[in-house]
């Protein structure tokens, strides 16, 4: 699928946050190039709430969908509450996962609205994965940064997966502190300033490494073999996700809640339209420089 119609998706249900839509139609291009190798037994690690790879995977959504209508602002992650959560599916992607993991209830309840997973389970990746070994022919991946014990993780995907089976990574870097609005802008704010605009992001990925260090721990795995590097987004694009609409998410989350649904639908179609012009260009042209990347996507290979 082309990168401007994955934004559009992606602008649909993360139209309060067009940042994420950025983030997730670069990274969805990448994946969906994989498409061919989703078969067999497959499973989506720390799928969330299954969005990402079910619109990736050629799943669609009404306009009437979207992130913000399930939202808990008492909690610290408004995110993760399932109370008003609607979803109604325009297009199913033509296969489904087998299953999928999560480490959040609510998200696990979010994804299963999808009807995208066969089987989901709740599970910390710190700790052994619920499977035999040599089980998986696909396995996806879109969060072993947030896992402390990296080594580990990593170690049990490789386990799980079937000898030839693929196993795709998408990783974030430490780039995303040094390409970051701080690290540019070192006058004149203080540091509420950044601890509003970075929510306690940073701290929460709790295996951020470096490339090479990702990569020289996968090496060390008996049976794993990297096929394949792709940068996937590089400084130009962090600068924006790092700050984004993220700070007023809540007010503005509020304020569509409360307007009536014909005016709150004709917010959402006027920012849509507004994002996708301010990145037409930008997101047919756009091609990351490896030497600045913040996240890769990394193609696994389980030998004999």
């Amino acid at each position: 699928m082309k990168k401007k119609l994955l934004f559009k998706s992606f602008l649909n249900f993360f139209w309060l946050r067009p940042e994420n839509a950025l983030i997730f139609s670069l990274k969805a291009e990448k994946l969906s190039q994989y498409k061919k190798f989703f078969k067999g037994n497959s499973v989506d690690i720390s799928c969330g709430n299954g969005i990402f790879t079910f619109i990736t995977f050629g799943g669609e959504l009404s306009q009437k969908s979207d992130m913000y209508q399930s939202l808990d602002y008492k909690n610290k992650d408004i995110y993760d509450s399932f109370k008003k959560y609607n979803l109604i599916i325009k297009k199913y992607p033509k296969k489904k996962f087998l299953f999928g993991t999560d480490w959040k209830l609510n998200l696990l309840n979010k994804s299963k609205k999808l009807k995208f997973y066969n089987n989901l389970i709740l599970h910390d990746n710190n700790k052994r994965l619920p499977f035999q070994n040599d089980y998986f022919d696909f396995m996806y991946n879109s969060s072993s940064y947030w896992v402390k014990k990296f080594n580990f993780h990593i170690a049990e995907m490789i386990r799980v997966l079937k000898p030839g089976g693929k196993l795709l990574l998408t990783v974030k870097t430490k780039n995303i502190i040094k390409f970051n609005l701080r690290s540019i802008i070192t006058k004149n704010f203080d540091d509420k300033f950044y601890k509003i605009i970075d929510g306690n992001r940073i701290n929460s990925y709790k295996g951020l490494k470096n490339l090479e260090e990702y990569l020289n721990i996968i090496k060390k795995i008996k049976k794993a073999k990297i096929v394949r590097l792709e940068p996937i987004y590089c400084r130009k694009v962090n600068l924006i996700w790092d700050v984004g609409l993220r700070p007023i998410i809540k007010p503005l989350s509020i304020l569509a809640n409360s307007a009536k649904i014909k005016d709150r639908t004709k917010a959402k179609s006027i920012m849509i339209s507004i994002f996708l012009k301010l990145f037409d260009s930008f997101i047919k042209n756009y091609k990351p420089q490896k030497k600045f990347a913040v996240e890769w996507l990394v193609e696994i290979n389980k030998v004999t």
